[in-house]
């Protein structure tokens, strides 16, 4: 999905950009900018206004920058993910079941022989049912 999002963001952000701006005619939608323009004070004590950008080209800008967050949120949650099934992916039903299998962690928290007797226990239980 990161790939695909990240191969086709522009062409997502025109589609999007496009379809809504379709909608918002076909409904009578004007798009256009609804708020205040921002004032900025100079050392004067005077207002100036802010050099504002087409109401267009701003929201393209705000999806662009949304498709980016997505994307890094994306690999983030796949980082720790990974990191998570790096850590406790010895886990699994599996490898919990199956009394031929080697426990083989290098955590220091982590009681060897403990596992192994919770583990005997656990498919004695599950063999039983």
């Amino acid at each position: 999905m990161k790939t695909f999002l990240g191969e086709n963001r522009n062409k997502l952000v025109v589609n999007s950009f496009n379809y809504a701006k379709e909608n918002c005619n076909d409904l009578g939608i004007v798009m256009e900018h609804q708020r205040r323009p921002k004032m900025k004070k100079q050392t004067f004590g005077k207002g100036s206004r802010d050099a504002e950008l087409p109401y267009d080209i701003g929201l393209r800008r705000d999806m662009f920058s949304l498709l980016d967050r997505v994307i890094e949120e994306l690999t983030l949650r796949f980082q720790q993910l990974h990191a998570l099934a790096e850590n406790y992916g010895f886990l699994t039903p599996f490898n919990l079941l199956n009394d031929k299998y080697k426990c083989q962690t290098d955590h220091g928290d982590f009681d060897k022989e403990v596992f192994i007797t919770e583990t005997k226990k656990t498919s004695a239980v599950y063999c039983c049912c």
